[in-house]
Formats: structure tokens, C-alpha cells, sequence
């Protein structure tokens, strides 16, 4: 009996020291697995922090050995944290075969859109979960958005998972996207005396500067106000946030003093002989002149807005002539006319 319970024991402490080492090896490759996350992992715009399910509870974005960043493209990659279903992957090698396209778990006009999936852990390796979470979706409209470096809004992981609130009292993942501007101006060419509007807008931050105009907020719009000035009129905005400051936006005004002019030589002449007539145009969009027998040239200025196409022109004057050229400006139109006049021909009896 002592002899059969001493083979017993040894037999127990064989298999309780193959248990021991079982869990050894699983410790060791779950450490491995997670070194190798940490790799992936970007330590610039990473999301941070907790979202939170009702059914498996905190859901940790960054750890010491893993992290889930978006690239300048919005793209996601990366991995979460889960004690209760282990890692969620936002990596397209993982994301392949997703429930519905496009299956890449991407940033877009700060919109969440595509696909998380579960890759290893407890609850949907027993219960058939296909262990994907969605991240936005519609029946009812659901999914998170980014404003001001914070997510909010809900994403979906089915029964097992349930809803994921991406913000709530006292938590919310967060980002440190790098901030992004925009500048733009409307029109961006006047006349003297004329106003423009410039807008400008931002994305992760929470305040713009402006050079050349006052910006205030991450987004808005201000005139330029009345500029009565000739010529190129700069203006910059750079926006501040979680991230740190943006890359400065640009935006110009041109202002234009249209001027247009015609002339003949001579102005007099006899019936039957020419005249050249010359013009040119400064400061406009487009131009047409004409004169008794229709259309003598048009057409668009060029880059600088100038024109002079057709000029000069030699043309008959069979009578007394009227010259004309009228100009599209940013206001009212430019004109200008000169007049050929006739010698009368006096003959002796």
C-alpha cells in the first residue's frame, strides 16, 4: 500500500511540475505576444485611456506593451487590451474577411469607420462569437467621433461585447493627434476698394492663431476688410491642440485696379483710308472691343489680367467711327471709346 501510494505521489508531482510548466510556457508567449505589440505600437498619435461595456467592462487602449495610433492618413493600427476577451486588433492583416466592407479601422473626417477584431482570449473562444466589433454602423446610427482630441459615441460587438461607450463620467479615450489647418479665401481676387472673407478650420484643435487677420477658435470666418491697396495681400493661420501646434495654412487676396485704354491715329481721316487702332486693358478678367463693322477682339486676360489681344488694328473708316472696349472686372465694368472722325472732301465749280 505505502508502496503504490509512493508511486502515486511521484506520479502526482510529475504532473502537477508539467502543469506548472504549461503555464510557464503559456505565461512566457503571452509576455512574447505582448513585447511583440509594443513593437507595433507608435508612441506619436496613440489613442489613450479606457472605453467601457457593460458586459466585459474596461477596454485599455495603451498599456506598457501595446497601443492602438492613427497614422497621417487616419489609418489604425495596433493593438487593445481587454481582461476579459485579450486583444483587439485594428492591424488589416487581422482584419481581413471583416462582416462588411471596407474592413480597415480608419479615422475619416473625424468619424470612426470599419472593423476591431478580438484575436485571442476567453469569451468567444466558448460561446461561437465571430469576435468582430464594429465601428460604425446604421439601424440605428451608431459610431465614435473625435473632437478636441476626445472620442465619443458608441461601437458595437455584438451580444458578447455589447455596446462600447468610447467616453462617460470620468473616463474617454483621448488622442494626441498632431493638429491640422486650413485657410482659404473668398474671392481671392477684388478690386480696390472691395472686402474678402477668409475661413478657416481645423482638425484636434481647440484654438487658431492668424497672421494678417485675427482667428478665433478652432474654426469661423472674418473679412478682410475694405483694402484699398494694389496688389498681393497674405494671410496665415496656424491651430494649437492636444497635439501641439499645426503646420501654418496660407491663403492670398489679389487686389486689381482695373484700367483700360483705346486709341486711333490718326483720329481723322478721308473716306476709304485707315486708321490703326490700338488697346489694352490691365486689372480685368475678360474683354471685348468693337467697333461699327462688330467685334474687332476678345477674350480673357491673361495670369497677370491683362489684355491686349488683337491690338493694334488697321481698319477702314468709311465714316465717322466709334471704338469700344469694355472689360469684366471683379465690380462694375471698365470702359473706354474713341472716336475716328472723317475729313470732308470740298470740291471747286
Amino acid at each position: 500500500m505505502s508502496h503504490n501510494l509512493k508511486i502515486y505521489s511521484t506520479s502526482f508531482a510529475k504532473f502537477f511540475a508539467l502543469v506548472l510548466l504549461v503555464l510557464f510556457v503559456s505565461y512566457f508567449i503571452t509576455v512574447s505576444q505582448g513585447d511583440t505589440k509594443k513593437a507595433k505600437a507608435d508612441s506619436s498619435n496613440l489613442l489613450s485611456n479606457y472605453a467601457w461595456s457593460d458586459n466585459i467592462g474596461w477596454i485599455s487602449f495603451n498599456g506598457s506593451n501595446y497601443g492602438i495610433t492613427v497614422d497621417t492618413n487616419g489609418k489604425l493600427s495596433g493593438y487593445a487590451w481587454s481582461d476579459n476577451i485579450g486583444w483587439i486588433s485594428a492591424n488589416d492583416a487581422d482584419l481581413s474577411g471583416c462582416p462588411k466592407t471596407p474592413c480597415t479601422a480608419k479615422l475619416q473626417n473625424n468619424n470612426l469607420n470599419g472593423w476591431l477584431k478580438v484575436i485571442s482570449g476567453g469569451t468567444s473562444q466558448s460561446d461561437g462569437w465571430d469576435d468582430w466589433i464594429s465601428l460604425s454602423g446604421s439601424s440605428p446610427t451608431y459610431g465614435p467621433t473625435l473632437s478636441n482630441n476626445t472620442f465619443s459615441g458608441y461601437s458595437w460587438g455584438s451580444d458578447v461585447v455589447g455596446w462600447i461607450s468610447w467616453s462617460g463620467s470620468g473616463y474617454g479615450v483621448t488622442t494626441d493627434l498632431a493638429p491640422t489647418a486650413t485657410l482659404s479665401a473668398d474671392p481671392t481676387t477684388i478690386n480696390l476698394g472691395q472686402s474678402s472673407t477668409l475661413t478657416w478650420s481645423s482638425t484636434n484643435a481647440t484654438s487658431c492663431t492668424g497672421t494678417g487677420f485675427t482667428a478665433g477658435g478652432s474654426s469661423g470666418s472674418r473679412s478682410t476688410g475694405i483694402l484699398n491697396t494694389p496688389g498681393t495681400f497674405n494671410y496665415q493661420v496656424a491651430c494649437t491642440g492636444a497635439g501641439g501646434t499645426s503646420a501654418p495654412a496660407f491663403a492670398s487676396v489679389e487686389v486689381l485696379s482695373p484700367n483700360v485704354a483705346i486709341s486711333a491715329s490718326p483720329t481723322r481721316v478721308q473716306a476709304g483710308t485707315n486708321s490703326q487702332i490700338s488697346w489694352s486693358a490691365s486689372g480685368v478678367k475678360s474683354c471685348a472691343v468693337t467697333g461699327p463693322s462688330g467685334t474687332l477682339a476678345s477674350g480673357n486676360a491673361d495670369v497677370s489680367h491683362n489684355f491686349a489681344i488683337g491690338s493694334p488694328r488697321s481698319t477702314l473708316i468709311s465714316s465717322q467711327s466709334i471704338f469700344t472696349i469694355t472689360c469684366e472686372t471683379n465690380g462694375a465694368p471698365a470702359t473706354k471709346s474713341v472716336t475716328v472722325n472723317v475729313v470732308s472732301i470740298f470740291q471747286e465749280f
